[in-house]
């Protein structure tokens, strides 16, 4: 079982694509900082009712050095994106993000980082059809996800590739 993080920004793209059923099908151990789902718009309740996501919430202490690692950081990271970090690097699992800054941080804290990207691929391992990972793909790129341009190229293009010839048949 895989076991994450997650920060505000995967939770925006997720949510925008409507693809937190299909996360939840996953069955991953998905952990959000109370500081992060703060920051979200989007009303989560169900997935957090349903266990997709497990909220962490941070005693004095924790808060205590949730500051002093975004000070490390010389600040570059919001309270928000560091709690998910400090969650990140305590629980040494990967942190989900697509936020260029939080990933250098991490990346500089020896974390493993994953994104969108890396969901959708792990959506198609588990049996979602690619037809229906390009349309979320693009629906998220409509809406403003940050991704690798040629990545997304990539997958878009293998994936309707791979839808192309089939038709239902009645």
């Amino acid at each position: 079982m895989i076991v994450c993080i997650h920060d505000a920004n995967i939770l925006i793209d997720l949510f925008g694509s409507e693809l937190l059923d299909a996360y939840a099908r996953l069955g991953w151990e998905t952990h959000v900082p109370d500081l992060v789902l703060r920051e979200v718009r989007q009303d989560l309740r169900a997935w957090i009712r349903s266990g997709t996501f497990r909220i962490r919430s941070f005693d004095a202490a924790a808060i205590g050095e949730i500051l002093a690692l975004q000070a490390e950081h010389s600040r570059r990271l919001s309270l928000q994106d560091t709690s998910a970090l400090f969650l990140a690097r305590t629980m040494n699992v990967p942190l989900m993000t697509g936020d260029g800054t939080l990933r250098k941080a991490a990346e500089k804290e020896k974390i493993e980082c994953r994104g969108l990207l890396w969901i959708l691929d792990k959506l198609l391992e588990a049996g979602e059809s690619p037809g229906y990972l390009a349309e979320r793909l693009e629906v998220a790129l409509a809406q403003g996800a940050r991704l690798p341009e040629e990545e997304c190229e990539r997958r878009l293009v293998k994936w309707r590739a791979s839808t192309a010839g089939t038709s239902r048949s009645s």
